[in-house]
């Protein structure tokens, strides 16, 4: 009877302990979590309450509405994908001169952002098309850059909306031609990037031609 007794103590006293330790567990999961909320603002939080500051006070001076703003310096090409303050400076030119990058939410006069995406390339391919730049596609390069630099005083975005120019109507015909082919050889371990065939695209004489995309078939 002695050593049932003992047993059923030792039993009994294991039980015990291992709800201590569960409670000493809950406890250590409970306070990081308490701790946690009882944090600061996350970095992204701080940066979309000063981009929300910014915009109303951009709104207050004027300057998502054709207000007076700083030139715009680009120190690279522009295209769907871009992003960057220099793509912020060219929405708020572009909704200044009276080519609206969207009408509200995201690009819209006091909501521009560093993102470059299809809103941005429309009004882009609007402002090209009344200015003469050509092709107007939406892509802002050396020659959108060079004809933007021509027509900013120092007041950038508050210059009024340009006289509409010519508006260049694109080729329809294109040669497809094989070029010189890339010797034969085994892709190294781990490339980016290595030649594999050559073609030889020609626009008709009726205007140049856009390229959107090129399918090559291994056979």
């Amino acid at each position: 009877m002695s050593e049932i007794h003992k047993t059923r103590v030792a039993r009994t006293t294991s039980v015990f302990l291992s709800l201590a330790t569960a409670a000493t567990l809950v406890s250590s999961v409970i306070a990081p979590g308490l701790a946690f909320a009882q944090s600061t603002p996350t970095i992204a939080e701080l940066l979309a309450q000063i981009a929300t500051l910014q915009a109303q006070l951009q709104q207050l001076q004027g300057g998502g509405s054709g207000g007076s703003m700083s030139k715009c310096a680009f120190a690279k090409s522009l295209t769907v994908g871009s992003r960057g303050e220099d793509v912020r400076c060219l929405q708020q030119y572009l909704n200044s001169s009276g080519y609206q990058v969207a009408a509200s939410g995201s690009g819209s006069p006091g909501s521009e952002t560093t993102y470059f995406g299809s809103l941005t390339r429309s009004a882009v391919a609007k402002w090209q098309a009344a200015n003469g730049v050509s092709p107007a596609v939406g892509y802002f390069g050396p020659l959108s850059q060079a004809k933007y630099n021509s027509m900013a005083t120092g007041g950038g975005g508050g210059t009024p909306p340009p006289t509409p120019g010519p508006i260049t109507t694109p080729g329809t015909g294109l040669t497809v031609s094989s070029g010189t082919q890339p010797g034969a050889q085994l892709a190294p371990t781990n490339i980016a990037r290595i030649p594999f065939t050559r073609v030889i695209l020609t626009a008709g004489t009726d205007g140049d031609v856009t390229v959107n995309g090129l399918t090559v078939e291994r056979t």
